[in-house]
Parts: structure tokens; C-alpha cells; sequence
């Protein structure tokens, strides 16, 4: 049950990463702070902007292996 709940947070994780990163795109990207910066430029490496219908399914997924191979803490160390 603490396995299927883990799988779960990925998931949700994800797709609020998938979310964020959608609405950053809308700003001028000069005026993030540095540690969103440091999540956002390598997030759109793996997942790019949607600026047109697609399946989601896959961003999703790359999305969720974003933030199982990445430990958040590593982000705030990283100079930008």
C-alpha cells in the first residue's frame, strides 16, 4: 500500500511540475529567481512547452522521471 501511495505522489509531483513549468512560460523567464531557475531550465530540457495539442501522456511520464531522478535539494546548491 506505501508503494502504491509513493507512485502516486510521482504522479501528482509531475503533473503539478508539468503545470508550473506551462505557466512560467507565459513570463519573461529574466525574472525567475535563481532556484526556480535552476528546476526550470533543465525541467524544459526533458519536457518542452506545449504550445500545441498533444499527448500528454508522454510529457507526463518524462515529467514524473524528472522528479524521481532528481533530488530537490540539488537544485538549491546549483549556481545559475
Amino acid at each position: 500500500k506505501t508503494l502504491k501511495i509513493a507512485e502516486n505522489l510521482e504522479k501528482i509531483l509531475a503533473i503539478e511540475l508539468l503545470n508550473a513549468a506551462q505557466a512560467l512560460s507565459f513570463r519573461e523567464t529574466k525574472l525567475l529567481s535563481p532556484i526556480i531557475t535552476a528546476v526550470y531550465e533543465p525541467f524544459r530540457k526533458v519536457v518542452p512547452c506545449i504550445d500545441n495539442d498533444t499527448e500528454l501522456y508522454i510529457l507526463m511520464e518524462n515529467a514524473r522521471l524528472f522528479v524521481v531522478e532528481n533530488d530537490p535539494r540539488s537544485f538549491a546548491e546549483k549556481p545559475v
